[in-house]
C-alpha cells in the first residue's frame, strides 16, 4: 500500500501498480471491494497511502511469468574504504545508465572482526549472464577484495546475495537490538556529499562500538515506474532513483540520543543535495518525523486530504504517517 518497490522495479513497476482489486474494512466497518471500478477514489488512494484508509484483508494482482525462466545473474563485490571515492562516483553514473533488468544494493559497514569499515554491493540482472555482466564493468574495474558472479534462481536470490550473509541474523534481524533509521528517496547521487559522509560515519563507528548501523543504498530502476502516469495513483514519488537508509542497530538504547544527533542533521545534507527541491522520503521505511509532504508530496496531499475526510473523518487509521485532514 506504500508502493512495494524492489530489484524488478524497473522492469514490472512498483507491487501497487501490478494491484487489480483490495477488500478493505473501512472506518464505519464496512467491508467493501475497492478496484478502478468500485469505490476508484478511495483504490487511488490505498495504492500509495494505505494504511490511512482502512485494513486490508484480501487483495488481487496481476502476476508476471518468471523473467529469464526464473533464473537471474548475481554478482557480488566487496571494496575496501579506501576506495568509496571511486565507488560513489560509480554509482552516480549508474543514475542514467542503469537498465531496467539490473538493481544494485550497497552497504557500507563496520567489519568488527577485522576492525575496519568496508563497502559492499549486490547486483541482480534479470536475464543471462552474458548480458548482465558488462553492465558490471566499472564495479570490477575498481578491483574488488573479493566477488562473485554466478546464476542463481530467483527464489535463491535473498540467500545468495552478499556471499549469502543474509540468510543469517544481521541488520535489522539480529535479535534483542534496538533499530532507529533515518532515510531518503535521492534523484541524483552527490559523490562529495557522500565521501563526506562517509568519513563522519567512520568516526562514528569507531567512538561507539555498539553501534552496528550501516549505510544502505537500493538502486532500483525505474523506467517501468515512470512509464506509469503519475495521477494514476496516491503514490508520489515515482523519479526516486536510489533509496538511502542511514540504519542504526544497536543494543544499548543510551545511544538514541548520539545516534539521532548524528543521523539527523545528516539526512537534511543528503536532501540539499538529492536533486528534489525538499526531503522525498518513502513512507514504508520512514523515520516518522519526515511530515506529510515527504511521505506523499505537496501534489498529492490536497486530495489526499479530501478522501482522508470522506473515509476517516474521525482519524481512526492515523498512527502510521497520517494524511491531514486538511491541506495545506
Amino acid at each position: 500500500m506504500g508502493g512495494g518497490i524492489g530489484s524488478l522495479s524497473g522492469h514490472r513497476g512498483l507491487m501497487l501498480d501490478a494491484l487489480e482489486s483490495v477488500r478493505v474494512v473501512t472506518a464505519d466497518g464496512n467491508l467493501i471491494e475497492a478496484s478502478k471500478f468500485q469505490h476508484p477514489d478511495l483504490f487511488w488512494a490505498i495504492r500509495g497511502a494505505g494504511s490511512n484508509f482502512g485494513i486490508i484483508t484480501s487483495a488481487n494482482y496481476t502476476v508476471y511469468d518468471a523473467s529469464n525462466n526464473a533464473q537471474a545473474m548475481n554478482a557480488d563485490f566487496v571494496f575496501p574504504a579506501t576506495a568509496n571515492q571511486s565507488f560513489w562516483q560509480i554509482m552516480k553514473d549508474y543514475d542514467d545508465t542503469l537498465p531496467s533488468r539490473l538493481a544494485l544494493t550497497a552497504v557500507a559497514f563496520y567489519d568488527r572482526v577485522h576492525d575496519q569499515p568496508v563497502i559492499a554491493v549486490n547486483a541482480v540482472f534479470f536475464g543471462p549472464l552474458d548480458e548482465g555482466e558488462p553492465h558490471l564493468s566499472p564495479l570490477k574495474a575498481l578491483n574488488p577484495v573479493r566477488s562473485n558472479i554466478s546464476m542463481v534462481s530467483g527464489d535463491a536470490l535473498m540467500d545468495a546475495a552478499f556471499f549469502n550473509f543474509f540468510g543469517n541474523d544481521n541488520g535489522a534481524c539480529t535479535p534483542n537490538q534496538h533499530i532507529n533509521i533515518y532515510t531518503l528517496g535521492l534523484k541524483r547521487i552527490d559523490p562529495p556529499t557522500f565521501e563526506s559522509f562517509f568519513a563522519k560515519l567512520n568516526d562514528f563507528w569507531m567512538a561507539n562500538p555498539d553501534f552496528q548501523g550501516r549505510l544502505l543504498l537500493q538502486r532500483f530502476p525505474n523506467q517501468a515506474v515512470q512509464a506509469i502516469p503519475n495521477a494514476d495513483t496516491a503514490y508520489g514519488h515515482r523519479d526516486v532513483k536510489t533509496y538511502m537508509n542511514i540504519e542504526g542497530f544497536y543494543t544499548d538504547k543510551g545511544l538514541d540520543d548520539a545516534v539521532n544527533a548524528f543521523a539527523k542533521p545528516v539526512r537534511d545534507e543528503f536532501a540539499r543535495t538529492s536533486g528534489f527541491e525538499t526531503l522525498v522520503t518513502y513512507s514504508n521505511y520512514a523515520h516518522g518525523d519526515e511530515g506529510p509532504e515527504a511521505w506523499y508530496s505537496a501534489r498529492k496531499l490536497p486530495r489526499l486530504s479530501a478522501l482522508k475526510r470522506k473515509w476517516d473523518p474521525d482519524q481512526h487509521f492515523s498512527w502510521n504517517y497520517p494524511v491531514p485532514l486538511q491541506w495545506p
